[in-house]
């Protein structure tokens, strides 16, 4: 398979109508089942739940998934977008926290790779604060707990938590996400078009999103529309 160097920005729209319930994100939304019940007339309880998964495995299309269900279970989801730099507890600034709040932050294996031992106090802040209402909070990371220099005091908060893969889909699942991937691309697959490419890609994830920015690549560079011979090309 020809691998192109991509010199522009892949545009990628996550919604979520469109996304795939696939064999590796069941264990994911069975263990968010608790957190995913109705909030109101029920005693607070703390949930925390920390998601793993490797890089370009859908964990932020799946935040957005899980944020439109929380909604629609009646909590106040809310989406964190995690950096080095990141204060979490900053975010809660200014917040009534209730029960029905649930705080989702993606990519926290950025905030977790700076912290240090002795710099727990942010992340111990956030989540006592949470704790003390019943609220919840997850955690997508593309690294398991261990990987980071973190001190117990973070590590100890995060283990109720541990143990949540997300994992690749089944074959017969590709055709599925294929249209998936290439709609958020703003490419329009036929079914003749998914049968040709399902014979010819594998069902890792990653792979399948770094064929269809190579298509969407070919075809902004030559101004063609996406048809077979594209999709060959790209191959």
């Amino acid at each position: 398979m020809t691998q192109l160097s991509l010199n522009i920005t892949p545009c990628v729209s996550y919604d979520p109508e469109h996304f795939v319930v696939h064999h590796g994100v069941k264990e994911v939304l069975n263990a968010a089942a608790v957190l995913l019940t109705e909030p109101s007339g029920a005693v607070p309880c703390f949930q925390i739940l920390f998601i793993q998964g490797a890089g370009r495995t859908g964990k932020t299309h799946l935040s957005i998934y899980l944020s439109d269900l929380l909604a629609k279970a009646g909590h106040y989801p809310h989406l964190v977008e995690a950096t080095k730099d990141l204060k979490l507890s900053e975010i809660l600034v200014g917040r009534q926290l209730t029960p029905a709040d649930t705080f989702i932050v993606d990519d926290v294996e950025d905030y977790l790779a700076a912290q240090q031992p002795g710099m727990s106090g942010d992340f111990v802040s956030f989540i006592e604060a949470l704790r003390v209402v019943g609220a919840g909070v997850i955690l997508l990371s593309s690294q398991a707990p261990e990987a980071f220099p973190c001190d117990e005091h973070i590590r100890s908060r995060i283990a109720p938590g541990v143990g949540t893969l997300l994992t690749a889909p089944l074959e017969s699942e590709v055709p599925l996400l294929l249209r998936a991937l290439a709609h958020q691309r703003g490419i329009a697959l036929t079914d003749r078009k998914i049968e040709f490419l399902e014979r010819r890609l594998p069902r890792d994830i990653e792979q399948l999103e770094a064929y269809l920015d190579r298509v969407q690549y070919i075809s902004h560079i030559t101004g063609k529309p996406v048809r077979f011979p594209i999709l060959g090309d790209a191959l």
